[in-house]
């Protein structure tokens, strides 16, 4: 919650208890190397602001829903005023790119049941073969 009454959402590694000190080395023990070091002042920038450029007001509870896909969640705040939202936290990793290529992903699936469909019967024709050889 910002003074402005807008909500911000933060990314879970700067929180994470393993990010290390600005003057320590990276190390291969308990720190992780690829979290971002340690700072006092969590970053604040609009694309973590999940209420947009919106005040909403005096809020009196925020509540989460989960959807079907495994990666987005459903944000409802309510208080002075409703606001709806979707929070995807790891980002769509669960949903497919709009250049996705479809054409590519039908036509590889015909592909393999052309093949098993061909294998099968040359695997009939061979014991057919086998049994009256």
């Amino acid at each position: 919650m910002s003074p402005q009454n807008q909500v911000y959402s933060l990314d879970r590694q700067l929180l994470s208890t393993r990010t290390r000190h600005p003057n320590q080395r990276a190390s291969f023990g308990f720190q992780a190397n690829d979290l971002p070091p340690y700072n006092y002042l969590l970053p604040v920038a609009d694309p973590m602001t999940l209420s947009y450029d919106l005040s909403l007001g005096e809020i009196s509870a925020i509540q989460f829903s989960p959807t079907r896909l495994e990666s987005t969640s459903l944000m409802l705040i309510h208080g002075q005023s409703l606001f709806l939202n979707k929070v995807m936290p790891d980002n769509s990793f669960d949903k497919l790119g709009d250049d996705f290529n479809y054409v590519f992903l039908v036509l590889s699936v015909l592909l393999v049941l052309v093949a098993t469909k061909t294998a099968q019967t040359f695997v009939s024709k061979t014991r057919v073969n086998q049994l009256f050889a």
